[in-house]
């Protein structure tokens, strides 16, 4: 692992093409965390620090391919420095072509790339890519979106700021810094992720588990993986993948008390991720399974093929606390279930 505080913008988006992986979330900084960076950053320059630390982003070059950088954290900030560069490109285009083509050219995209559709230094997750590439070549006439947002919303705030777009980019390129965290061969990105994140990143218990699951994957087995973990989350309903968990993990406890929500993760990789034969991928299969009988519990309504009298029964017991039944009625549907 190698570490070091570096200028965001002239080192690190300034570098091979950062790959935002499938299984983060998707861009999501809103009006409060736009406006305190832009804020925090006017005030840097008008005090003229030395620099203006934005916090931390963690890379993983260790699945050997020079040419692409993960970014295992961070890409909430690199996102938003990206559009803060479209916004002062664009702001400087009349101006001074000369830096607004430097930006475009040296940060933004690839020039002398053939592929349209791989030039841009920045990679957004897939379902993101498309509205950050759409603001990239229309600003303010791309479509509604977040990106767009906050496109809109830092170039209210530079048309109102006393200092000029050059100042601005002049402090941003060279003195707006974060500590970079880069992951290399024989790193476990996972581990690193989870001590310099341990405590205010606000992940769900499942979250932590997507991430331990795909994030030692190679490259190649990522989207494949992730479509399994989509699938999963279409049947359990994403916003129960963390009841999920902890029902599961407390259907493999021998205890009379179900696991404490907080402890869901760290059960996961005490119970599954340490056995010396744990496979991820065969994992995230198993769990399909798993989540075909979850949901025939959690929601006998939508369940086909159920024998009549049995969803009668999980209709029943759907009235009461979950937490009370639902672990012995997965381990008892393992039982009666001919699903492998």
């Amino acid at each position: 692992m190698d570490g070091k505080a570096k200028a965001i913008v002239a080192e690190v988006l300034n570098s091979p093409s950062l790959v935002v992986p499938v299984y983060q979330r998707r861009y999501s900084w809103g009006n409060a965390q736009v406006d305190r960076m832009m804020t925090d950053i006017e005030s840097a320059i008008r005090a003229s620090r030395a620099s203006y630390f934005l916090g931390s982003v963690i890379l993983d070059s260790s699945q050997g391919d020079f040419r692409e950088v993960a970014v295992i954290d961070g890409q909430q900030r690199l996102t938003t420095i990206s559009l803060l560069l479209m916004v002062l490109r664009d702001e400087l285009a009349d101006k001074d072509s000369t830096t607004a083509e430097k930006i475009d050219h040296v940060y933004l995209i690839d020039p002398y790339k053939r592929d349209g559709s791989s030039r841009n230094h920045l990679h957004p997750v897939a379902e993101d890519e498309e509205q950050y590439l759409d603001v990239y070549a229309h600003g303010e006439a791309a479509a509604h979106s977040l990106f767009r947002e906050n496109y809109l919303q830092m170039r209210s705030y530079l048309r109102q700021s006393k200092l000029t777009p050059a100042e601005w980019f002049d402090y941003l390129e060279g003195r707006v810094t974060v500590m970079a965290i880069t992951v290399q061969a024989g790193d476990d990105p996972q581990l690193i992720f989870e001590s310099l994140n341990s405590t205010g990143l606000d992940l769900t218990e499942a979250d932590k588990i997507r991430n331990y699951l795909l994030m030692s994957l190679p490259p190649a087995h990522q989207a494949s993986a992730f479509k399994v973990w989509q699938k999963n989350e279409a049947i359990v309903h994403s916003e129960q993948m963390s009841a999920f968990y902890r029902h599961y993990m407390s259907s493999m406890e021998k205890t009379a008390k179900p696991i404490r929500e907080s402890d869901v993760y760290e059960q996961y990789r005490r119970l599954l991720g340490m056995a010396s034969n744990f496979d991820r991928e065969q994992q995230l299969t198993l769990e399909s399974t798993i989540a075909h009988r979850y949901a025939e519990v959690a929601y006998p309504a939508e369940t086909e093929g159920m024998d009549f009298r049995l969803r009668a029964l999980l209709i029943r017991l759907s009235h009461l606390n979950t937490d009370v039944y639902m672990p012995f009625a997965l381990t008892l549907l393992k039982r009666l279930t001919r699903r492998p």
